[in-house]
């Protein structure tokens, strides 16, 4: 089970707030935050930036998540100094929730070194060079690309991930986790999927990486925003990702024109897993999980309780299937069409007696007859867990 803090980093809880969980790779700390509740003028977050910095961990993405107009003070604190990026609950006023929660993903160099990517200015990720391998970490919000059109946006965004790779020397097939999220995604879905197919066509990407696609407020005018993680291995370094289906559920790529309403099927796997030899540990990044059924389909959409205990049982036999469970999470982020609905997973959580950590947010997912989702990232820090 993975570390919730480390020696070196230390901060106290409050009201169960701050929830740390650290990857000990042998070049770095790879370390996951998640926190409820914060506020504008609450100084708990300005505290928690200035113990990392302090600590000297390189902020790969900060993230809010939820009503966005909590936290319009704490801007200031990350804009043009982190990548960050906003997830606000997309449906009405009425029927937003009233906190906001925040994750971030941070790394402490051990042995290697860092750059932030900038484009045209904007702080939008890490770069990091360590012995044995190059990874790229890029999630912040890239203001200025913003179209009329979302298509136009759309593409600006694949440029954007084009113009990193090419400036780092990477390739496309070094991506293993996309983050996609966008506005009004029932309407832009298909211009999306559209894109994302062209990108992948062009590049030759038939391994397709895990991904999360959900509609959000983004602020500030934007209409799409995307991220990803890559790695690259150094010579003699035998690290490597591969894909992962569920027999429960259809592959994305193989959804029927008449179950997904487009030409062709999402292309992204249900879950990556990635294995550090040289570590002796693996990452297990599961997709965003919804009720789609064998033919996918989405299933149970009459009895909500039904339904979100289907996709947790489906989330659960994912991280099964790679060797993992529920504990070994790392973060999680929960996407709930509404609070009902959000409260029978909490329900869930309780009987259950879980205690992973997880984000939440009120929105739409891609088809209007899902209801819940769930996605995440699990470590395995047992060295006799890798073959």
């Amino acid at each position: 089970m993975c570390q919730y803090c480390s020696n070196n980093f230390y901060m106290k809880k409050n009201d169960n707030r701050l929830d740390i969980r650290i990857v000990p790779m042998k070049h770095w700390q790879d370390m996951h935050i998640t926190s409820k509740n914060i506020r504008s003028g609450d100084e708990f977050f300005e505290e928690l930036l200035l113990r990392l910095e302090k600590e000297n961990i390189c902020i790969n993405k900060i993230v809010f998540f939820g009503n966005l107009r909590k936290i319009r003070k704490l801007l200031s604190l990350v804009r043009g100094k982190f990548p960050f990026l906003m997830i606000g609950d997309s449906l009405s006023e009425k029927m937003i929730g009233k906190n906001v929660s925040l994750y971030i993903n941070g790394t402490k160099i051990l042995n290697g070194q860092s750059q932030q990517i900038k484009i045209d200015g904007e702080v939008v990720g890490n770069y990091f060079n360590f012995p044995d391998s190059e990874c790229l970490n890029v999630a912040g919000i890239y203001l200025k690309n913003k179209g009329v059109y979302f298509k136009k946006e759309s593409t600006g965004e694949y440029a954007k991930i084009a113009k990193v790779l090419k400036q780092y020397n990477f390739e496309p097939q070094n991506i293993y986790r996309f983050w996609n999220y966008m506005v009004h995604i029932w309407e832009n879905y298909p211009a999306f999927n559209a894109a994302r197919n062209a990108y992948f066509k062009k590049n030759s990407i038939v391994k397709f990486p895990a991904a999360t696609g959900i509609e959000a407020r983004l602020g500030f005018g934007k209409k799409i925003s995307l991220g990803f993680e890559a790695i690259k291995p150094k010579e003699n370094f035998k690290l490597k990702w591969e894909t992962v289906n569920l027999d429960t559920q259809a592959a994305p790529q193989k959804y029927s024109r008449q179950v997904s309403q487009m030409p062709h099927g999402p292309k992204f796997s249900r879950a990556v897993e990635v294995k550090f030899p040289n570590d002796k540990i693996k990452k297990f990044y599961v997709s965003g999980i919804s009720s789609a059924n064998k033919l996918g389909e989405s299933s149970l959409t009459d009895d909500m309780q039904k339904n979100v205990a289907y996709v947790m049982t489906s989330f659960e036999k994912l991280l099964k299937k790679g060797g993992f469970s529920l504990d070994n999470l790392v973060s999680s982020h929960v996407y709930s069409k509404n609070q009902e609905i959000f409260q029978e997973f909490e329900k869930l959580y309780v009987a259950q007696k879980w205690d992973f950590p997880y984000n939440s947010v009120f929105t739409n997912i891609c088809r209007q007859d899902f209801f819940f989702e769930i996605e995440g990232i699990a470590a395995d820090v047992h060295e006799n867990r890798l073959p």
